[in-house]
């Protein structure tokens, strides 16, 4: 069995020739002739727009009664816009004016999170972090940052 720490490096070369791949496919823009003159009035036109749709928004000013997490693990700020411009690219687009279908929600977030002992995080430090509001070190679950990989109190499992 494979002690942890030690990984192979199958899924780092597989993911970099898929990323690679992915660059060197045709990129499908917009089509040479846009329908639309995007001069400053244009653009001016799109700001009123998403200002008159944030002031018309209805507010909550009462607490919560439940609050939804959607959790795109390992999707940054950078993979999010690539997402929307693929989406865009994919309807024959320069992709940049799409959207994704969160970025329509009426209230939104953004958090961020890491583990205690690395810089990129994994799904089950950054979930505890979520969820619970304390930071863990990479691969533990349900535990604070004291916890020791494979080192289990024994009193507290006789308690139960």
């Amino acid at each position: 069995m494979e002690k942890f720490g030690k990984r192979s490096q199958s899924p780092i070369i597989l993911i970099a020739f898929v990323s690679f791949y992915f660059c060197i496919q045709p990129v499908h823009g917009r089509p040479g002739k846009s329908s639309v003159k995007e001069d400053g009035s244009y653009w001016e036109m799109l700001g009123k727009k998403d200002l008159q749709k944030a002031i018309n928004t209805k507010r909550y000013e009462g607490v919560a009664k439940n609050v939804i997490f959607f959790v795109g693990d390992g999707m940054g700020v950078p993979t999010h816009t690539m997402a929307r411009i693929y989406k865009g690219q994919k309807k024959g687009e320069s992709g940049e004016e799409e959207s994704l279908a969160w970025e329509d929600f009426p209230f939104t977030g953004l958090m961020k999170t890491y583990n205690t002992d690395r810089q990129v995080p994994d799904s089950a430090g950054t979930a505890t972090a979520l969820f619970s509001g304390i930071k863990t070190r990479s691969g533990m679950l349900g535990l604070d940052q004291q916890a020791r990989y494979n080192v289990c109190d024994t009193a507290a499992i006789e308690a139960a």
